[in-house]
């Protein structure tokens, strides 16, 4: 909660050293690594917030959200096939999330 207080208040490097010292605490932790991520793009630590994202989407194999920040990383780092590759990954989950969920509803309407 400390680093989204930071990372709410644009004290990014505060939010940083908040989202480290709760990962050990809670390896791996995803909503700790999306906060991680924003803070460190914010701070333009392209490099750190690449590995957060990676971890992140490693943690949130079904998410979206992570490889579209791993989609704005690389191109903010000048990688466009990095970045086009993960836009598609992010497009791709997100399609599977609607049909899921239209699946459902269906389900529910018939029931």
């Amino acid at each position: 909660m400390e680093g989204m207080e930071h990372l709410l208040e644009d004290r990014f490097a505060h939010a940083v050293a908040a989202f480290e010292a709760s990962l050990r605490i809670q390896p791996g932790d995803p909503e700790v690594l999306e906060g991680l991520t924003q803070a460190l793009i914010r701070l333009d630590r392209l490099d750190d917030a690449l590995e957060a994202a990676k971890k992140w989407a490693e943690a949130t194999p079904d998410a979206v959200l992570p490889h579209t920040n791993l989609s704005i990383i690389y191109q903010k780092k000048g990688m466009t096939k990095e970045a086009e590759h993960e836009g598609a990954l992010a497009r791709t989950k997100s399609w599977t999330q609607e049909i899921r969920e239209e699946k459902v509803r269906s389900a529910q309407t018939k029931t």
